[in-house]
């Protein structure tokens, strides 16, 4: 029983392990962007305020609560 299992698990290693190779493929890439914010001030934990050099604006991001 446990050769059988074993071949089993070669044979659909064999048959899954080539199409990983697509889906490794085609992973999208990105163009590099140069950076034009800095952070200005941390508010709190989730909390930042941003300043864009190039643009002139002002943001605050604040992320979510997860509890």
């Amino acid at each position: 029983m446990r050769t059988l299992t074993r071949f089993v698990a070669a044979v659909v290693t064999a048959a899954v392990v080539p199409g990983c190779s697509v889906i490794v493929s085609s992973v999208a890439h990105a163009d590099p962007v140069a950076t034009t914010t800095t952070v200005w001030k941390v508010v709190d934990g989730d909390t930042v305020d941003i300043v864009d050099d190039v643009r002139g604006g002002y943001a605050r991001v604040d992320t979510p609560e997860t509890k």
